[in-house]
């Protein structure tokens, strides 16, 4: 256990990311997004074992990995998310949407798996065991219907279907599923800048770190984990 002290900011957004994971999404029930959150740190344990980074190499089979409630597609694409963003392609993407992923269902497959590295990263940083994912209470099933309801949720700046919302292409990839967009908005708010990356100056301080030392760690982490941007 860290004796660090955590903001409590912090603390609340992880807790309501935990209850988040919880319930059943848009696209996958309560069960399957459980699982997704199993199978990305069961990934992450493993992410120095074997010829993991080939895109043609199937990462979940050499660890015996779960195959129930997740599809062997599904498994291998939280680990390729979760270990080698930079394997991913848009010809890869096609791969899934052929093989019966739904391009929404991907968009909160890709929040699940992205959320879960932020916060598994932080407690390990920190010392601390990964936080416990518990059911909660009622209907298990997902509410999707199997399409978007929003007329302007197109695929059109990037490969997965997309808002017209105004603002970073980071966050403008899962404004598809509002309510993963919602909760990767309450993380940024808690980890990085409350109100949105473009709304405090490079010479304000935020919470203990200004602009300028928070955009010097984001853009060595994202070097370092290959982010796409």
């Amino acid at each position: 256990m860290s004796d660090l002290a955590i903001r409590p900011e912090i603390e609340m957004a992880h807790r309501a990311l935990i209850a988040h994971w919880g319930r059943a999404g848009a696209w996958w029930s309560a069960a399957q997004r459980q699982a997704i959150v199993a199978e990305v740190r069961l990934a992450r344990s493993n992410r120095h074992v074997g010829p993991l980074a080939s895109p043609a190499v199937d990462d979940s089979a050499a660890t015996g990995a779960i195959d129930d409630p997740l599809s062997a597609t599904v498994i291998d694409a939280v680990w390729r998310i979760a270990n080698h963003p930079g394997t991913l392609s848009e010809s890869w993407h096609r791969t899934l949407l052929a093989a019966g992923i739904e391009p929404l269902a991907y968009v909160e497959l890709l929040a699940v798996v992205s959320m879960a590295t932020c916060l598994d990263s932080f407690d390990r940083a920190i010392g601390r065991e990964p936080m416990v994912v518990e059911a909660s209470s009622g209907d298990d099933a997902s509410d999707s219907s199997g399409d978007p309801v929003d007329p302007d949720v197109v695929v059109d700046s990037h490969w997965v279907p997309t808002t017209s919302f105004d603002g970073p292409n980071i966050r403008k990839t899962l404004t598809g599923v509002p309510s993963e967009f919602e909760m990767q908005g309450t993380i940024l708010d808690a980890q990085y800048v409350p109100g949105g990356a473009t709304s405090v100056p490079l010479d304000q301080k935020v919470w203990s770190l200004d602009r300028v030392q928070m955009e010097l760690v984001a853009t060595r982490t994202s070097t370092l984990n290959e982010c796409f941007y």
